[in-house]
């Protein structure tokens, strides 16, 4: 067996701190997404509405420095390519899924922080307040809500489309183009 055909049937994995980080993220963002959707449905008056609100500005903090760890780590370590055996096409896909999910994981968090402090509603990371960094306006503040209320459902959408492709790849496509297993 020459070199290159070791390498399609074992292709290289990324970094363990670079798969460690994705599936943190992963939990989180899908977490905050489900926490986010239940308070959305809770009464004014719920008891405990505001005790969610509270368990998910922390999370949405802690996503933000997750992704801001991500980023540092992709670029101080080596990202393997992609396997030869994948289409041209799919490659281009899975480049762009990949460049909206980084545009989603930064502008939902970061519009949920906006959101509170312009809406002059403080944002505590598990108990500790973060400085308030813009002037209460509540005009902007219901725009920026509007989005960090939609904006979600986007993110679903191209995390709906990531799992897709990696699924296809596993299950569906030849064994060299699992894509899963570099991430595991």
């Amino acid at each position: 067996m020459n070199q290159d055909t070791e390498k399609l049937d074992h292709p290289e994995k990324y970094h363990i701190s670079l798969r460690v980080i994705h599936w943190l993220m992963a939990i989180c963002i899908l977490g905050l997404i489900g926490i986010g959707w239940y308070m959305a449905g809770l009464d004014q008056s719920a008891d405990n509405k505001y005790f969610f609100y509270s368990w998910h500005k922390s999370f949405g903090v802690l996503a933000i420095f997750l992704f801001a760890v991500r980023v540092l780590l992709r670029f101080k370590t080596k990202i393997p390519p992609l396997q030869s055996t994948i289409d041209e096409k799919e490659k281009k896909a899975a480049h762009i899924v990949h460049a909206i999910l980084y545009f989603g994981m930064f502008v939902v968090p970061v519009s949920g922080y906006i959101m509170s402090d312009i809406g002059g509603h403080s944002v505590k990371f598990f108990g500790i307040k973060l400085p308030d960094f813009l002037a209460t306006d509540k005009y902007i503040g219901g725009f920026v809500h509007t989005f960090h209320e939609y904006a979600p459902y986007v993110l679903l959408a191209f995390i709906a489309l990531h799992i897709a492709g990696a699924l296809k790849h596993r299950f569906f496509d030849k064994k060299e183009n699992d894509v899963l297993n570099r991430m595991i």
